[in-house]
């Protein structure tokens, strides 16, 4: 394998040189859910590398075989034992990671219930308002806004969705109704 920009392209990439094969190396995908009762978000403290010890909304990568609504609410599942009320699934923000070359795409959904367990990515879990959310030891700080505006969308009920660039804490997000 060798760094060169194929023909007709116009990035450097892995090529062999024996066969012509490119290795295209793409963004992953992160699928995530908002998962919410009542005023509370679930928040999960992470029990592996990286940002042990740190809070996160339940996430994880989107697997082969599954929609990127199935994969979200996988994750809440295997994380907390959560499921959400089918009905009340719906996109909420979707966004591009550059610095870990990773697309972000978040559910918002409503709770059916609330016995929760842990498995063993996680060290605890969380039902937390804004107030009493731990801000402080958010493992991802670039995360913090999509999650404030979220909580100030849940008091007053009207959710839209919206696209962002969280590589920078400041992140930009613009609503894709555009109402």
């Amino acid at each position: 394998m060798e760094n060169r920009i194929p023909k007709g392209d116009n990035r450097e990439r892995q090529v062999c040189s024996n066969c012509g094969h490119i290795d295209y190396i793409n963004p992953t995908v992160i699928v995530s859910c908002l998962a919410y009762f009542e005023q509370k978000l679930v928040w999960v403290k992470r029990a592996e590398e990286p940002q042990r010890g740190f809070w996160v909304i339940p996430a994880g990568f989107l697997e082969c075989d599954e929609s990127l609504e199935q994969g979200a609410l996988r994750e809440l599942y295997e994380e907390t034992q959560l499921t959400a009320r089918a009905d009340s699934v719906e996109l909420y923000t979707m966004g591009t990671l550059r610095y870990t070359n990773e697309v972000y795409i978040v559910f918002r959904a409503e709770l059916e219930h609330m016995d929760f367990r842990l498995n063993h990515e996680v060290l605890e879990v969380g039902l937390f308002e804004q107030h009493n959310a731990p801000w402080n030891e958010l493992a991802y700080p670039v995360m913090e806004s999509y999650i404030r505006r979220f909580y100030v969308e849940l008091q007053s009920g009207q959710f839209k969705p919206y696209m962002g660039d969280f590589s920078t804490a400041g992140n930009v997000t613009r609503d894709l109704r555009n109402d």
